[in-house]
Order: C-alpha cells, then structure tokens, then sequence
C-alpha cells in the first residue's frame, strides 16, 4: 500500500519537480528553520543537511506513518584570493543578520571556507550577491531528508555552476525581474537566470532545489515500492 506522500516544502519548484515522480502528494511547509540555531561548529557545506532534517522532523510529527520528503538548497562560494572578493563577502555578511540563510562565519572562516549564500532579504543583498558570483564559479547544494516511520534517509549532491561576468545593467536588470529574491544565490536557473550561467557540471536539477533521479531511487528503497504514482 502506497503510503501518504508530504512535501515538506512551498517552494512551487519543488511541487512541479516531485511532481515528475508522483502527482499524489500533499505539501505541508515546515518553519522549523527560522527557529534554528546553527552549531557553532557546522560547516557551511553540511548546513543544507542539518536544516533539511530539522523541516523533515517538524513534518513528520504530524504526519505519523507518512513519507515525508524536505530539501534545502544553498549556493557556496569558495574563497578566493581577491582584494574586491573579500569586501564584498564582508559587506554581504555585515550587512545581514544572524540566521539560516546566511550564518556569520567571521572574517577569517570566510576567507578560509569561503562563503554561504541562501536567499537576499532585499534588493542590495541580492545585488552583492550577484556581483559575487559574476564571471566565477560556486556550487548549489541540495541536501534531501526522508522519513518513513521509524526509518530515515538523507542525502546530498553538489553541482558546480560557473556563471558569465556580469556588469552593472546585467545585475539591475535581472533584480527587477523580482525572480532572484526566493531563490538561494539570488537566481533561478530555470527561469531568466539562464541567462547568466555559462555552464555547469553535475546535475540540473540539483541546481533547481530536487534532485529527482537520485530522491526517486531513494524513495524506492527505503519503501520498497517501485512506482508511486
């Protein structure tokens, strides 16, 4: 018997991704984040992970025997040996508070992990975000947490994207499309963000916030069911 499906999640790319796998879910968002307190010790590559299970936990509580299905996803910057690099991740890191989206690494973390980015607050913030990532490199994480009963599943893929250098009217002119402020890194590839990848390595829709081939297999084997739709 095919169990209740929860996404734990109002992303509507999300819902439109699982959908791909299964039409029969029903979406249940999880605040659980906004309450968390980061440890001190969590690296910014691990934090997807530890939110993702926090939003999975928070579920599940009402939704007992359901399979319950939460992801995050935050953009890394790696560190680079740049002068304007660095004051720009020390402006976007002052000029936020303490959270999930962003956690305060300090100066010298920051120079020595390089940077997290989850979703602007503003306009200014997804600006700073932008100029950042114009003509380098990062990585989107996508860390996904499942729980089925008294079983539980997570994992985590990377995908490197490098992104076109972008000038002023390049960033102004995608902040007023409003499609950057929901969206870790400050874009959607799926959207006009396209427009400022040059290519990426790994998978796409990783990229986009669910991994779907990797959460299907996932799905089957903790279930032990081979459709779901």
């Amino acid at each position: 018997m095919k169990p209740e499906l929860v996404l734990a999640s109002g992303s509507p790319r999300r819902k439109e991704l699982l959908s791909l796998i299964t039409p029969d879910f029903i979406v249940d968002k999880s605040n659980a984040e906004d309450k968390a307190c980061l440890p001190e010790d969590l690296s910014p590559q691990d934090t997807p992970a530890y939110l993702c299970s926090l939003k999975a936990r928070d579920v599940a509580s009402r939704h007992p025997g359901a399979l319950i299905i939460a992801s995050d996803t935050a953009v890394f910057l790696p560190s680079k040996a740049s002068a304007k690099a660095d004051a720009l991740a020390d402006a976007l890191a002052d000029a936020r508070p303490d959270g999930p989206d962003a956690p305060d690494l300090g100066k010298d973390a920051r120079k020595a992990k390089g940077l997290l980015l989850g979703k602007p607050k503003d306009r200014q913030d997804a600006a700073r975000m932008l100029e950042l990532l114009s003509g380098r490199a990062h990585q989107v994480i996508t860390s996904v947490h499942l729980i089925y009963g008294q079983k539980e599943r997570a994992f985590t893929q990377t995908t490197e994207v490098e992104f076109y250098p972008l000038n002023r009217q390049d960033i102004d002119w995608y902040i007023s499309t409003n499609e950057p402020m929901d969206k870790a890194g400050a874009y959607g590839i799926q959207g006009y963000g396209a427009l400022l990848v040059k290519g990426l390595s790994g998978d796409y829709y990783t990229v986009m916030g669910l991994p779907v081939a990797r959460l299907y297999r996932e799905m089957k084997d903790l279930t032990g069911l081979e459709r779901f739709d």
